[in-house]
């Protein structure tokens, strides 16, 4: 996977929310975790301070009390604290929930003479589900900022809106 010029201006300039953010965001994107693996990478390469210190919230650490709600509390509180461990914790609990997914590539299949066809185009790509889940994350987290009158937080929801609306309405560009 080559790293979005967005992305990689992200890093150059040093915008750790924004970074953070696209971090997170990719989790859901790609629930294998491989994009964020190398985009971690090249921030750890490139930035000085990615990770924050663990803020010592005691986590979940059973997997069947892993929801989607736990994972969007972790998912808004791991802008603010970029810790390893909730890094950790996030890959895991996103691959517990869209595990099955990872599998699934959109529902693309081989037709009889080898060209590459979409097996039902009314389905909606995992690109376009996962654009629903940040957009989802992404409004709780502006009500939740507004509530607790947390400025930060209610940025990084509208940010997150944004993208998720964004990657819905993206269509899957398909090779040749």
């Amino acid at each position: 996977m080559a790293l979005s010029n967005e992305y990689i201006d992200a890093v150059s300039n040093n915008k750790m929310t924004r970074v953070r953010i696209m971090l997170k965001d990719i989790m859901l994107v790609d629930p294998s975790m491989s994009k964020f693996d190398e985009m971690i990478a090249y921030a750890e390469k490139n930035m000085t301070g990615i990770y924050d210190r663990h803020d010592g919230e005691e986590f979940l650490n059973v997997s069947s009390d892993w929801t989607e709600d736990y994972m969007n509390q972790q998912m808004v509180s791991v802008v603010s604290n970029f810790s390893k461990e909730r890094v950790a914790l996030l890959k895991n609990i996103v691959k517990h929930l869209y595990g099955s997914k990872i599998s699934q590539d959109t529902g693309s299949q081989k037709s009889s003479n080898g060209a590459s066809s979409n097996a039902n185009n009314s389905s909606p790509t995992t690109k376009q589900i996962a654009g629903g889940v940040i957009t989802v994350v992404g409004a709780g987290a502006i009500v939740g900022g507004i509530v607790a009158s947390n400025v930060p937080i209610a940025i990084v929801g509208g940010v997150s809106v944004v993208g998720g609306i964004a990657l819905m309405a993206a269509k899957e560009i398909k090779g040749g």
